[in-house]
């Protein structure tokens, strides 16, 4: 009788620790379900669309005059109908950006670009930190 109330007691203990770290997974999971859907929606639009996003960002940015607003988007709109590799048109797309800029309008999108890539640096290190196995000596605890 006590080996069976034991089995029982150890079963019903590993059952919830699984459903525990079950659980946890999918708090972490729902976060990546968002992106994936927001990623899915930033697919359906058209270049036209995501090119004035991006002018409309780098004006909040930058201040932009009108003009540079007509050939940002115009350049933008290029680049995303473009069918030739995506890093070769990101050099092309951003030297032709930096000529329509201002010196002033150049200094300030170098200083945002280098936070944003800052940003997505800390990200991907929190991300791995997250997804990293805790070592030998603390899974045996």
């Amino acid at each position: 009788m006590k080996k069976i109330l034991f089995v029982a007691g150890i079963a019903l203990t590993s059952l919830s620790v699984a459903f525990a770290q079950e659980m946890k997974q999918d708090q972490k999971m729902a976060p990546a379900k968002q992106d994936r859907a927001t990623e899915a929606a930033a697919v359906k639009r058209s270049p036209e669309r995501m090119a004035q996003h991006r002018v409309e960002r780098l004006d909040k940015e930058l201040t932009l005059s009108a003009d540079q607003k007509q050939k940002l988007n115009a350049l933008f709109v290029k680049e995303a109908t473009a069918d030739n590799g995506r890093a070769i048109q990101r050099k092309e797309t951003e030297t032709q950006l930096k000529a329509i800029l201002t010196p002033e309008q150049n200094q300030k999108y170098e200083a945002v670009k280098a936070d944003r890539q800052k940003m997505m640096m800390q990200r991907r290190q929190q991300t791995n930190l997250d997804q990293k196995p805790a070592p030998a000596s603390e899974q045996k605890q």
